[in-house]
């Protein structure tokens, strides 16, 4: 009897301190993008199965915790001095067991999805391989960002071809467009992580750009790239990716489209007033809110609604998590 109290407490402590090191107010990142590509189908099919999209959607979700885990356990010798406190680098969480489970989690959401959508499993795997490589360029400037953000474009593919389209559907320039603009907006979101990594990537020679750059100027460049999705949405008018018309009967989208910017351009003047220090690790809530709130608009561009109640929502609940994160070094 005491032996089998034992298992379940530690069974439970391993459990408790997997949850933390997911970290799940990232969630959102992937659970948003993945929805992109599930309303968007049903944009075009009509409705799905409501039990197959709540868990492929909460699949998404808890997807980014995993790959989070997994990043922890290849990122152990920078935690050390970025986030002593957190359970991986602390003690509390087995590096081997908690890196077995994210590996068992992944393989069974791909099994899951080929028996769904074969098609489907090639964005996951993708995503995969992307998040392993980033981890190593990571120490390449901007090469870290990029290779991030295309990473979380696989999960609207993932999510699109996981319900089984017609390929006459897929790859047009208005889809290609929305992915570049969510490659740079997830781009733009890791390169402000980076701010909080600064020392650790710094004595682990993570060659990024705040470490190549400092952090004063970096935090001014920030300014300048958090303009760079802006601008690529008003390119998009140019090359005929989309029109006016477009999004004209979508009375929500323009108000979604505003605050995002609005977001973006807080969270650069947010890391440009304060550089370093704690408040590099506090304002990654509302540099979660930004990105989420651009996946969000996306959504909106097609379904006003939908996107206006995830953007709100999700603002919030980002900000509710996040509460149980405040540990700067954790």
């Amino acid at each position: 009897m005491m032996r089998y109290v034992i298992m379940m407490n530690n069974l439970l402590n391993f459990l408790k301190y997997y949850v933390i090191s997911m970290r799940l107010h990232f969630g959102f990142i992937t659970g948003v993008a993945g929805w992109i590509g599930i309303s968007y189908y049903e944009y075009i099919y009509g409705p799905v199965s409501v039990g197959l999209k709540v868990f492929f959607l909460v699949a998404l979700f808890l997807s980014y915790g995993v790959n989070q885990v997994i990043n922890d356990y290849f990122g152990l010798s920078e935690d050390k001095i970025n986030a002593p406190n957190r359970p991986m680098v602390s003690g509390k969480l087995n590096p081997f067991w908690a890196l077995l489970v994210s590996v068992f989690m992944m393989m069974a959401l791909g099994v899951i999805s080929y028996f769904v959508s074969p098609i489907s499993v090639l964005p996951l795997v993708a995503g995969v391989v992307l998040n392993i490589i980033y981890e190593y360029a990571k120490s390449i400037s901007l090469l870290g960002n990029i290779i991030f953000g295309l990473s979380i474009s696989t999960c609207p593919i993932y999510g699109f071809l996981l319900l089984g389209p017609k390929s006459s559907e897929i790859g047009s320039l208005n889809q290609v467009w929305v992915l570049l603009i969510l490659t740079v907006a997830n781009g733009l979101m890791t390169y402000f992580t980076y701010f909080k990594d600064y020392e650790g990537d710094l004595k682990t020679g993570k060659r990024t750009f705040i470490v190549k750059h400092g952090p004063e100027f970096s935090a001014k460049a920030g300014i300048a790239f958090s303009l760079i999705p802006g601008a690529i949405f008003l390119l998009g008018f140019s090359f005929g990716a989309y029109s006016l018309e477009t999004f004209g009967h979508l009375a929500l989208f323009w108000p979604c489209l505003a605050v995002t910017f609005f977001l973006q351009i807080w969270t650069a003047v947010s890391y440009y007033r304060f550089p370093t220090g704690d408040s590099t690790y506090y304002n990654l809530c509302r540099n979660i809110q930004a990105c989420v709130a651009l996946q969000a608009t996306v959504i909106a561009g097609f379904n006003g609604k939908l996107g206006l109640i995830l953007l709100l929502l999700t603002y919030f609940l980002i900000k509710l998590i996040f509460n149980f994160h405040r540990d700067a070094k954790a």
